[in-house]
């Protein structure tokens, strides 16, 4: 069941539902507002072009890794506007805190917005019950366009939780930054089975034995790894 919207005034005034900083006018029939911050961030390694082609020349980091942590830069805004462009996966965040332990928040995007061909979140879209922090978005842009730090860019609905509740207490909780993908945590790299000397004399680490070499070409003559980083002439 979907919350109305005076049903969530109703629980933010009783502190069942937190949405901070609240502006009452942002409620609407089944939902409520939540504007951009200025915290906009990209990856720094991918490229927004054809895979095949972005690791000609470009060294090694052309591409993400989920087990490893994917480094970001911040984007600065522009007399309070970021111009998107389509390819690139934008990290955005809201002003608000949101959470509840009562209550499942379901961010999605504004009409407005999915008209400009603004996507929010790339399957990210249900909060943990317990959750409680701002809400890092995962924006796409279809066409070149300027989005405008404060701007209502998405809102977030209520579902009432039926059975015993089992609060989050994962990775993200407490966020406040845009955060980048934590899928790394716990994860990390495969494990290695010990070092020997390279070409040059030098100490590396050997490849896992159950490595299956998922290469990305970096120039005409090698390779690397997306798992192991090891690099293979071609």
């Amino acid at each position: 069941m979907i919350l109305s919207g005076p049903e969530i005034e109703i629980r933010v005034a009783a502190g069942d539902i937190v949405v901070d900083p609240y502006v009452a006018a942002h409620v609407g029939p089944n939902s409520i507002d939540l504007r951009l911050a200025d915290d906009i961030r990209v990856y720094d390694g991918p490229l927004p072009m054809d895979w095949k082609e972005a690791g000609v020349g470009c060294g090694e980091d052309v591409f993400l890794d989920a087990h490893r942590e994917n480094p970001t830069r911040r984007l600065e805004a522009q007399d309070g506007r970021i111009i998107l462009f389509p390819g690139t996966l934008y990290l955005g965040r809201t002003v608000e805190r949101i959470g509840s332990t009562r209550y499942v928040p379901l961010v999605e995007g504004r009409s407005s917005t999915g008209r400009l061909g603004i996507s929010v979140h790339a399957t990210a879209g249900v909060c943990d019950l317990g959750f409680l922090g701002t809400i890092t978005l995962e924006i796409t842009v279809v066409h070149p366009t300027a989005v405008y730090v404060g701007d209502r860019i998405c809102q977030a609905m209520f579902l009432k939780v039926d059975g015993e509740p089992r609060l989050y207490k994962g990775r993200y909780q407490g966020q406040v930054d845009a955060t980048p993908s934590r899928f790394w945590v716990g994860v990390g790299p495969r494990a290695l089975t010990g070092k020997r000397k390279n070409e040059r004399g030098e100490i590396e680490a050997c490849l896992p034995a159950d490595c299956d070499h998922s290469y990305v070409r970096l120039d005409k003559g090698s390779a690397v790894c997306a798992f192991c980083k090891t690099r293979e002439k071609l």
